[in-house]
């Protein structure tokens, strides 16, 4: 999503709805980012950010103020969905970005999350189409880009200390397990969910979608209709399960080292944590 900021100047607003401790590399853009959540970490943002404790439904920001707009995982947690997004098309300048990923709620994998954690405050269960129509009509924009995002299983690493309050019963046995085993559990699940969907069982590995919106003029009138097909990216297959970040099988080459016969690890660009490394298909980069 960093393609969508990168080119902004000092003088534009990103905003950053449910940013916890950020959701996309801030030092990626120039512009001033408004991370608003219902918490913070303790530790200082990034220059260039400020944080607003607010709630989605009213947002402290003057209509048509802001370039663009990053919800990284959070529209699945909101009740009033169709209020939220009519507050980021009301914020959204004309021919601003919407940045939206959200799971999808009939995989594998949001069913295993939603199992282990009672929920796990994912209050909505979106399909791709019915997804981009309930944002296009409700937050007045126009779907342009998609890509698929595969999941890491980052949910089922070694919680930490201080979350286990908030986890529900079932959610907390995963701090009774050895922390070791649970790393190498979550290793071996990440590689075996994708040999086995390049064998034949599609979706194992399936987290859900990160779509691109542009906010239309409403002086146009009635919103442009989207064309026969989205503009779509190569998803990234390897996506490490210990941070959850995607990279490009060409990025992870430098990475790679030979463990066993065609076994092969990677440490994590961005952690540096150790997984092991699939060969994507074709749909994938």
């Amino acid at each position: 999503m960093d393609y969508l900021v990168e080119d902004l100047g000092p003088q534009a607003r990103v905003l950053d709805l449910g940013a916890g401790g950020g959701s996309f590399n801030y030092s990626a853009t120039l512009a001033k980012v408004l991370a608003i959540d219902l918490d913070f970490p303790k530790t200082p943002p990034p220059s260039n950010a400020r944080r607003i404790l607010a709630v989605a439904l009213r947002l402290p920001l003057r209509s048509a103020s802001v370039d663009a707009v990053v919800c990284n995982h959070t529209l699945e947690h909101f009740e009033d969905l169709a209020a939220v997004l009519g507050e980021l098309g009301r914020v959204l300048r004309p021919g601003g970005m919407l940045w939206a990923a959200v799971p999808d709620g009939y995989s594998i994998d949001d069913r295993l999350y939603r199992y282990i954690f009672d929920g796990g405050g994912h209050v909505n269960q979106f399909r791709f189409e019915d997804f981009l129509q309930v944002v296009e009509r409700e937050a007045g924009v126009r779907a342009e880009a998609s890509k698929g995002l595969n999941s890491g299983f980052v949910y089922l690493y070694p919680p930490q200390v201080e979350k286990l309050p908030f986890y529900s019963q079932r959610a907390r046995r995963l701090a009774e397990l050895p922390p070791k085993w649970l790393r190498r559990a979550s290793v071996l699940l990440n590689y075996l969910a994708r040999t086995l969907e390049k064998a034949g069982w599609r979706g194992l590995s399936r987290y859900g979608w990160g779509v691109v919106f542009r906010r239309f003029d409403d002086r146009s009138g009635e919103p442009p209709r989207r064309g026969a097909r989205l503009s779509t990216q190569p998803e990234y297959w390897n996506v490490c399960c210990h941070c959850g970040a995607g990279n490009p099988a060409p990025k992870l080459r430098p990475y790679l080292k030979r463990v066993f016969l065609w076994v092969k690890i990677y440490r994590c660009p961005g952690c540096g944590q150790a997984n092991l490394f699939s060969h994507p298909p074709r749909r994938s980069s």
